[in-house]
C-alpha cells in the first residue's frame, strides 16, 4: 500500500519531463524552425547571385558581338573606300577568324550642293545571333 502512496504523492507536470538549463545558463544549439529560414535565406541569395551572374556572361557576349561587328564594318568600309570602282550592292563572309560573321554593302548616288556622292551602308551580322549592326557613310566619288 505504501507503493500506491508513494506513486500519487509524485506531481506530474508538462514541463517536468524537459531538461532545463541551469540558472544563468542558455540552451545551445538552433530550433529546426531557425535551421529552415536560414536555409531559405541562404539559398535565394545564391540564386540571385547565379541570376546576376549569367546576366553578366549574356551581356559580355553581347557587347563582344558589338565590338567585333563595328570593327568589321569599319574594315569594310576602309575597303570600300580604296576600291572606288567597287561601291555597287554586294555581299560576302569575312575571312577568318571572323569567317562566320557576314556583310553587305550598298551604295546610292546622292547629290547634295552640286556634288555628286554616294551614301554607302554596310551591314554585318552572326548567323547565331538576332543582331544585325550598320553604319552609313558618304564617300566621294573619284
Amino acid at each position: 500500500m505504501s507503493l500506491f502512496i508513494a506513486r500519487d504523492r509524485i506531481r506530474h507536470s508538462p514541463d517536468s519531463c524537459q531538461a532545463r538549463p541551469a540558472p544563468g545558463h542558455h540552451r545551445a544549439g538552433f530550433t529546426l524552425i531557425e535551421l529552415l529560414v536560414t536555409l531559405v535565406i541562404l539559398s535565394t541569395g545564391i540564386v540571385l547571385v547565379l541570376q546576376a551572374f549569367e546576366t553578366s556572361a549574356v551581356a559580355l557576349g553581347e557587347s563582344r558581338d558589338a565590338m567585333r561587328a563595328s570593327f568589321l564594318i569599319a574594315q569594310k568600309i576602309e575597303d570600300l573606300r580604296e576600291n572606288t570602282n567597287d561601291r555597287g550592292d554586294g555581299t560576302g563572309v569575312f575571312q577568318a577568324p571572323y569567317g562566320k560573321y557576314q556583310w553587305k554593302a550598298s551604295a546610292r548616288d546622292v547629290e547634295q550642293d552640286g556634288y555628286s556622292i554616294d551614301l554607302v551602308t554596310v551591314s554585318v551580322w552572326h548567323p547565331d545571333s538576332k543582331a544585325i549592326y550598320a553604319a552609313s557613310t558618304y564617300m566621294r566619288k573619284e
